[in-house]
């Protein structure tokens, strides 16, 4: 699978198109970061936060084998700025903006 781009609306949202199959939210942040499938994920994903200059600061592994399941990961230490956020399982493997504001 390809990584889905993303499109910021002239207010800063974030924007998911249809192929996303996992959306960050909130996005901006300050605190809390959580991820939610989108579509019919299922098995151990890995999460990783990344400085943009590719710099691993954060990963946990999720478990998205119940309906309904929501991964946590709390960024509250990191500086205001822009992060990526790779999702990547065995057959999805996506990337993300993250925006962490103070």
């Amino acid at each position: 699978l390809q990584a889905v781009r993303l499109t910021k609306s002239s207010v800063g949202n974030i924007q998911y198109t249809e192929d996303s199959f996992c959306m960050l939210f909130p996005n901006p942040t300050s605190e809390n970061l959580y991820v939610k499938p989108t579509k019919q994920m299922k098995g151990e994903y890995d999460i990783s936060v990344y400085h943009p200059d590719g710099k691993l600061l954060r990963s946990m592994r999720a478990d998205f084998s119940s309906i309904g399941s929501i991964a946590e990961l709390n960024i509250a230490g990191f500086p205001a700025g822009l992060y990526l956020v790779e999702i990547k399982g065995q057959a999805y493997r996506q990337t993300e903006k993250l925006i962490i504001a103070r």
